[in-house]
C-alpha cells in the first residue's frame, strides 16, 4: 500500500507522516534541486541533487515549486515498497501520477485546513510574509486541481 498525504501548507501533513512513521510505515524521500535548509539531512529530508542529476532520474512524478524541482524516483519506490507499506507527501500532479501508475495500491488521504489556520501555522513556523503569500497562491491553484482526482479519505 502507498499512502499519499495531500493537503495545503500548514494542514498537518508532516504530523500525519510522523504518525505513520511511528507505526513503522516508511516514507518515500523525494529528490529536489533546492538548497538544503538548516537541520535537513540528505537522504532523510530529501535527496538534494543538482538540475542535471535530477533530469537523469527516472521519476514517478515531478513538480516545480518556487523555481525548484521535486520528484519521487522509481528507484525509491521500488526499493522501499517491495512488500512494505510506504507513504509520501504530494501535490495534485503527484497524486494523479501515483494513482495512474499504482492504481489500487494507493490510498489518498486529503488533509484539510482553512486558509486562516494555514496562515497561522506558517507564521508560527517562522515563515516570511512573502513565503506565506506564495504558498497561499499555490493553495488556491491546488484547490482547483483537486477536481481531477478523488481522495479516498478527507480528514
Amino acid at each position: 500500500m502507498i499512502f499519499i498525504l495531500y493537503g495545503a501548507s500548514g494542514s498537518g501533513k508532516t504530523l500525519a507522516g510522523e504518525y505513520l512513521k511511528s507505526l513503522g510505515v516508511e516514507e518515500l524521500v523525494s529528490h529536489t534541486t533546492r538548497k538544503r535548509r538548516p537541520g535537513e539531512v540528505h537522504g532523510k529530508s530529501y535527496y538534494f541533487v543538482d538540475y542535471l542529476e535530477f533530469e537523469k532520474l527516472k521519476k514517478v512524478e515531478q513538480s516545480v515549486y518556487a523555481g525548484e524541482f521535486y520528484g519521487v524516483s522509481e528507484e525509491e519506490v521500488m526499493l522501499k515498497h517491495q512488500k512494505n507499506p510506504v507513504f509520501t507527501v504530494l501535490d495534485s500532479n503527484g497524486v494523479r501520477a501515483f494513482r495512474e501508475r499504482f492504481k489500487e495500491d494507493t490510498l489518498i488521504i486529503e488533509i484539510k485546513t482553512t486558509p486562516s489556520k494555514m496562515r497561522e501555522r506558517m507564521k508560527n513556523r517562522g515563515e516570511s510574509g512573502q513565503t506565506i503569500r506564495r504558498r497561499m497562491r499555490y493553495y488556491l491553484k491546488e484547490r482547483k486541481n483537486r477536481k481531477h482526482f478523488y481522495p479516498d479519505y478527507s480528514i
